[in-house]
């Protein structure tokens, strides 16, 4: 008996299918979700919260969490994205004020904006949750949780003969290491219902 290779469902009414596509990950990658609205600010006992169905970037952690058994929990999904805010800003910085883009372009000024300072300190939280993770497991951390690849692309990239539930237990301490690190954040984003 052949066994027929499984289809992929797509979304015709959606993104491209080249981006519904998310078996590898990537950064490009989308995947079909629902997440509580943001802009919704009256949820209390009498009315639930507002919920989007939507298409948002690939994270593997959110896909293995809904597998069954998993052990990817939502303080882990929430570091990571904690992390990746810190790197994301980090990187890319914010949205300067204007007034002071305006104001340098006419004259000296005191000193570095709101922007640039926020990035400087984005730097040093970024590099501070990185210093908790080993050396040789940063690249681990880096695919999956920065660059959204799966854990079965980890392994097939570095190694085909890896194990992937080896990698998956190294992923998990790492993922605890990061939580352990944002404990605060998580704790208050979990309290106001900020993680899905």
């Amino acid at each position: 008996m052949t066994r027929r290779p499984r289809a992929l469902r797509i979304d015709l009414t959606g993104p491209p299918a080249v981006r519904q596509r998310h078996r590898e990950g990537g950064p490009t990658a989308v995947m079909r979700s629902e997440w509580r609205d943001p802009d919704d600010i009256k949820p209390d006992a009498r009315h639930k919260p507002r919920e989007i169905d939507g298409y948002r970037t690939y994270c593997p952690l959110r896909r293995m969490a809904r597998q069954t058994g998993s052990q990817i929990t939502l303080r882990h999904i929430a570091a990571a994205d904690a992390l990746r805010l810190a790197v994301d800003l980090a990187v890319i910085g914010a949205q300067g004020d204007r007034e002071q883009f305006i104001r340098a372009l006419y004259g000296p000024v005191s000193g570095p904006g709101k922007a640039a300072m926020r990035q400087t300190a984005a730097i040093r939280e970024a590099e501070r949750a990185l210093r908790q993770i080993l050396p040789g497991y940063r690249a681990l951390l880096t695919e999956i949780v920065l660059f959204n690849r799966s854990l079965a692309a980890w392994c097939a990239m570095v190694n085909p003969a890896r194990n992937p539930q080896i990698e998956m237990g190294r992923l998990l301490g790492i993922l605890d290491q990061l939580a352990a690190h944002y404990a605060s954040e998580i704790d208050r984003a979990l309290a106001r219902g900020n993680v899905e």
